[in-house]
């Protein structure tokens, strides 16, 4: 499956939402059958 993916740290996932006050940030890892990714789950709101 080609999935585009963006790649980032938590210092850009907090600049990319400057604009918001993040309640809480979440750093997952998804196991697949062969493989794992990392994702980050945002709960915020506008400042």
């Amino acid at each position: 499956m080609n999935v585009p993916h963006y790649y980032c740290e938590l210092d850009d996932v907090k600049n990319l939402l400057a604009d918001y006050e993040i309640l809480k940030v979440r750093h997952i890892e998804d196991i697949f059958d062969t493989a794992s990714s990392w994702h980050y789950f945002v709960h915020g709101k506008k400042k």
